[in-house]
């Protein structure tokens, strides 16, 4: 039996991972500033909520994705959320 994920073209340099690793800077970024500017949280208890908040999304669309009719869950995806959201934790730092 022929693995249905194995026909799926999943290239670690494709635009969906640029898109991937800026969606969820971008979203660990606002959140971040929505914690800290309008709800009044400090930067380090902010910083965990919404790195959670925005991997939680990116988790979120994969599964979706995986229960289309030809859809799968890529792990390379959810390794560009990561770094996109690695890097909003530096920005967040500096």
């Amino acid at each position: 039996m022929v693995n249905s994920q194995s026909k799926v073209k999943d290239d670690w340099i494709a635009i969906d991972k640029a898109q991937h690793f800026s969606y969820s800077c971008l979203i660990s970024l606002g959140c971040q500033y929505i914690l800290v500017n309008k709800l009044d949280n400090t930067e380090e208890a902010s910083l965990p909520i919404s790195s959670t908040l925005s991997l939680g999304a990116g988790l979120l669309k994969e599964l979706n994705d995986s229960r289309g009719k030809s859809g799968y869950f890529s792990l390379k995806d959810i390794a560009a959320n990561i770094a996109g959201i690695t890097l909003a934790m530096i920005i967040i730092r500096q």
